[in-house]
């Protein structure tokens, strides 16, 4: 606790000598943040699995039972978020122009996630506190007052602009050393963000002159689209597929 009051008490010493050598903002405010939320976004009886009626046959008489849809776990966790901001807020020429830079970080643990099984399981997927990711942005506003008259025109103006990077730290699959290692089968990849399009590279479409290449590399005809070889073996495998992009803009 002394740590965090020596760190605000550090902050307002800051704040007081850059608002004095910087006589050309009307305002210069430094600000920082800190906080920790749990995030419990399942449906009820998650742990436990959902049960569902099946008719059976019984000597020729038609009975009602029940079996489990989806894969139990009674091992599920809070999912926990942590994040750091740091902004500052400005305003220059009586007010007329104003804004703010931010940047801030998001640590998140025990990640609430539907893993999908093998099919030998008899399920579909389970929902699993499967890792951690890291997300790291920064956020620059400006707002500004063109034409101020209370009794006339007024025109205002706002602009917002932003980035933001999300990658995985950590997920529950492990190696022999105990190392976290891609899930390829749920397309969850170290350092890459959590939803990602991990398929086969389009390069084209297989012409008239490639009939032999075709049939080669992916037992294809001419007119079928054309995959990259990515490992340059000669032919077209799981091997090829590669990150493609995310759905996160």
């Amino acid at each position: 606790m002394a740590d965090i009051f020596r760190i605000l008490r550090r902050m307002a010493y800051l704040r007081r000598i850059i608002y004095a050598k910087c006589n050309f903002f009307d305002e210069l405010k430094l600000r920082a943040s800190y906080g920790a939320v749990g995030n419990t976004s399942i449906p009820p009886y998650k742990t436990f699995g959902n049960l569902i009626g099946t008719v059976y046959a019984w000597d020729e008489t038609p009975a009602l039972g029940f079996g489990l849809n989806e894969a139990p776990n009674p091992f599920l966790g809070w999912e926990a978020s942590s994040t750091l901001n740091i902004g500052i807020d400005y305003s220059i020429l009586n007010g007329r122009v104003n804004g703010a830079i931010e940047v801030y970080r998001t640590n998140t643990t025990d990640l609430l996630l539907d893993r999908f099984l093998p099919p030998t399981t008899g399920y579909n997927f389970i929902t699993q506190n499967s890792g951690s990711t890291q997300s790291d942005g920064i956020e620059f506003s400006l707002g500004a007052a063109i034409l101020d008259n209370p009794n006339g025109l007024q025109w205002f103006v706002d602009f917002n602009i932003s980035a933001y990077n999300e990658e995985i730290k950590e997920l529950a699959l492990k190696d022999e050393n105990g190392n976290s290692i891609d899930d390829i089968g749920n397309r969850w990849f170290i350092g890459e963000p959590i939803r990602v399009f991990y398929d086969y590279e389009k390069i084209g479409i297989y012409q008239a002159n490639e009939v032999d290449l075709a049939k080669a590399a992916e037992n294809k005809v001419p007119g079928e689209i054309k995959l990259k070889d990515q490992n340059g073996d000669g032919i077209i495998t799981a091997d090829d597929r590669i990150i493609l992009g995310t759905d996160v803009p």
